[in-house]
């Protein structure tokens, strides 16, 4: 793409970024926004691309990014939901429930966003450690190391 009037075949490229976005997201739903999100930023960067004749790992990354960004922003804004707490929580009465569903909420909310987007791919998201170490292009070891603390500092929040 270092030369715009280069032709692609978007429709290659399209198929490559949702197969890639379905890597990552929990829904083929996220799976379309992420890649529609990527589409559009591959096409307005075109001219970016170093290398035009094989652009997958150029696309790959913008489609990283893109679901990245996604998980991000909801965490950001508490578009996730915590219902894991709130099933293991049907016994209890309904304030009960929205105490405990405060408490994670500002739990999670105490934690960096990087580390807000690590706790709810591995744990909303239920993606593997490898999974969750390829979208933040982190090793699989300090993903695991992470995961391990900040679970102990949820734990030490909640408790």
């Amino acid at each position: 793409m270092g030369d715009p009037a280069l032709p692609w075949d978007w429709e290659a490229v399209r198929v490559y970024c949702y197969r890639e976005a379905l890597r990552m997201a929990r829904s083929p739903s996220d799976a379309e926004d992420i890649t529609q999100e990527a589409l559009v930023r591959a096409w307005r960067s075109r001219s970016s691309c170093r290398s035009p004749e094989r652009p997958w790992a150029w696309v790959r990354e913008i489609t990283r990014n893109e679901a990245n960004r996604m998980f991000s922003r909801r965490s950001m804004t508490h578009e996730l939901p915590t219902e894991a707490v709130a099933e293991h929580a049907s016994d209890w009465g309904e304030e009960e429930s929205i105490v405990v569903r405060l408490d994670v909420e500002r739990a999670l909310g105490s934690l960096s966003p990087g580390d807000r987007l690590l706790v709810r791919l591995r744990y909303q998201g239920d993606l593997t450690n490898p999974a969750v170490a390829q979208i933040v292009g982190q090793s699989e070891v300090n993903v695991k190391v992470r995961l391990h603390r900040l679970r102990a500092k949820l734990k030490e929040s909640l408790c």
